[in-house]
């Protein structure tokens, strides 16, 4: 059972709200998280087939020839958020948010809207000096 059914049964229990309002809040709850599917489903056919891409090629000291060649369907990064924020352990997001990152506050979905509107490349760099030559793309494709 979700949190926010919860509440409702929690203050219809306590005696707050009357078994007419925990009916009507019940019934708006329903309402709205078929709204957030279709949405849902929108945005994921909007982004069927696209791909974040990202392309590393060159090479370094190390390694005479790299490439390096990720891709995450947007549809996927999208929703990353969301998983970060229900599966990370506790235990590691405190350690992440005492060294100044909160995962949990991460909007992968905003930056996904502004990846799909984005008719160039988000990142294109090259780095080149006597011991590497390297070009790092990150794309949506």
């Amino acid at each position: 059972m979700n949190n926010e059914k919860q509440k409702i049964l929690d203050m219809l229990e306590k005696g707050t709200i009357t078994p007419a309002d925990a009916a009507k809040l019940l019934e708006c709850l329903g309402e709205s998280q078929r709204e957030e599917t279709a949405l849902v489903r929108q945005s994921a056919q909007r982004m069927k087939g696209k791909k974040l891409r990202v392309q590393v090629e060159g090479s370094t000291e190390e390694s005479e020839d790299l490439h390096v060649n990720v891709s995450v369907p947007l549809v996927l990064a999208r929703y990353a958020d969301n998983f970060l924020s229900t599966c990370l352990p506790n235990s590691a997001a405190e350690g992440m948010k005492a060294q100044g990152i909160d995962l949990r506050q991460l909007n992968l979905g905003a930056i996904v809207d502004v990846f799909e509107e984005l008719e160039e490349d988000i990142v294109n760099v090259r780095v080149k000096d006597a011991h590497n030559d390297l070009l790092v793309r990150v794309y949506v494709e």
